[in-house]
């Protein structure tokens, strides 16, 4: 198994965990798809339907490997989710925060790109 193919079962495994966890059991209407999308390695946990009258239509979670590297796009949640990948297999110098600028990714203990 290559490099991009043990992050990408990182970053599934990891989504496919949580949103168990989180989802499972949630009475509302708003229903929970996992988006793998193994040509461009982008990884998602969308979250869409009704709650309360109103659409619910988000994208709490948003990985994509690239360069050897987990590049987290989207965490709208209050996991930390490095800390998560680092439990699965992951390790600090394969995490990058994408949505960090850049000029303050040095400032973290993961990668700066």
């Amino acid at each position: 198994m290559d490099k991009t193919q043990q992050l990408a079962k990182i970053v599934t495994e990891y989504l496919e965990q949580y949103a168990t966890e989180m989802y499972e059991n949630d009475p509302s209407e708003v229903k929970t798809e996992l988006i793998f999308d193994t040509v461009n390695h982008h990884y998602q946990l969308l979250r869409y339907g009704w709650d309360s009258g109103r659409f619910v239509y988000f994208f709490p979670l948003h990985f994509q490997v690239l360069n050897k590297k987990i590049w987290v796009l989207r965490n709208n949640t209050e996991e930390l989710v490095g800390d998560e990948l680092i439990k699965l297999g992951s390790n600090h110098s394969e995490i990058v925060f994408a949505f960090h600028n850049p000029k303050v990714r040095h400032l973290t203990q993961f990668a700066v790109g």
